[in-house]
């Protein structure tokens, strides 16, 4: 079995496909310095990707990308889904890196984005059915703001988001509520920084949440996780039990640190 930093591969939790990359600018119907950053679903039986794409100038916009599989035989969109529109004075140079998720609550897809105005970036929100057609609701809050997800699914009849403002400096990851998609509050620190670790200067979302059976009440697992365990923190936000793990594993390159970390929040609702 082939062993990486140390590590059996089995046990890894993530394998890197070995057909990589499976978009690349050459691939697109137009002109695209660079493609990246997608928000993935599943939709009408696809994998859809709405993919960032850097034009020439360097700003970005979103189009969309579908595979039976998800790895090969991509279509892809002729034409941007989601590109800068001068009615949203905050998308002026560019939209970038979407987050997609279902609310099952709508019945519609959620897809937050960030959107680069002259005053720096911020979180912008669109709805659809179909992807092809899109609600844009605007700036969610002031920039600068990135690495937004909403929840699949209300939390204690609020809609949650997931978000990284930059405050001072410092970008930690922050939590928000809304009864509506517009209006937020209950804003509050979720996981901060850590001085003197790999994340002491910025920490953010990669993928939105994911409800799993670990989710539902009075059951959490770590089973996930490999390695020597660290941390386990343990706070209360709204009902909501948030277990962090901050995990230790081999660096795969010799020219980092010895060691990286890895945390993954397992989440307990109780509507």
């Amino acid at each position: 079995m082939k062993r990486l930093g140390g590590h059996n591969s089995s046990n890894l939790l993530f394998r890197r496909y070995q057909g990589n990359p499976i978009l690349t600018p050459a691939q697109w119907p137009y002109s695209a310095n660079a493609v990246f950053n997608p928000g993935a679903t599943k939709h009408d039986g696809k994998v859809l990707l709405l993919v960032r794409v850097e034009d020439m100038r360097g700003f970005s916009h979103l189009t969309l990308a579908r595979s039976k599989d998800g790895k090969s035989d991509w279509r892809i969109s002729s034409t941007p889904a989601l590109k800068p529109n001068l009615r949203y004075k905050e998308e002026l140079w560019g939209l970038e890196d979407p987050r997609i998720v279902w609310l099952e609550e709508r019945q519609e897809y959620a897809i937050t984005y960030v959107s680069f105005s002259t005053g720096g970036p911020l979180i912008s929100l669109a709805l659809t059915k179909d992807f092809q057609t899109f609600t844009r609701f605007g700036a969610l809050l002031p920039p600068e703001d990135k690495d937004a997800s909403l929840f699949p699914r209300l939390i204690n009849g609020q809609f949650v988001l997931i978000h990284r403002p930059i405050i001072r400096g410092e970008a930690h990851i922050w939590i928000c509520s809304s009864p509506d998609l517009t209006h937020w509050g209950k804003h509050r620190m979720l996981i901060p920084v850590r001085p003197g670790w790999w994340d002491s200067h910025r920490v953010g979302l990669g993928p939105p949440p994911l409800e799993t059976p670990w989710s539902s009440p009075g059951r959490l697992s770590a089973a996930v996780m490999t390695g020597s365990l660290l941390q386990v923190k343990i706070t209360s936000v709204w009902g909501m039990s948030l277990v962090s793990f901050f995990h230790q594993v081999p660096s795969l390159t010799r020219r980092q640190t010895n060691f990286i970390s890895i945390m993954v929040l397992l989440i307990r609702l109780s509507d």
